[in-house]
């Protein structure tokens, strides 16, 4: 794996590691929502390996807290 993109306007994806042990792949990877993104996250996470056009989305299913269950989260 060489890169992954986001296919949402919900948030970004940054590649953080890949781990290769025999034929197991594990990657690493930051999902940040956009600043004004609240509740439910859903999208796509593409994929993309070193041969050309070979690329697999998965997809992303999270919950960003609302401004009042931050602050509670503070106390």
């Amino acid at each position: 794996i060489k890169e992954v993109r986001s296919e949402s306007d919900q948030f970004d994806a940054t590649l953080v590691s890949v781990d290769r042990v025999e034929d197991v792949i594990t990657c690493r990877v930051r999902i940040t929502p956009k600043p004004d993104q609240r509740g439910l996250l859903y999208g796509t996470v593409r994929f993309f390996g070193y041969q050309p056009g070979s690329s697999q989305g998965l997809t992303v299913i999270g919950r960003v807290p609302g401004e009042d269950e931050q602050r509670a989260s503070r106390m």
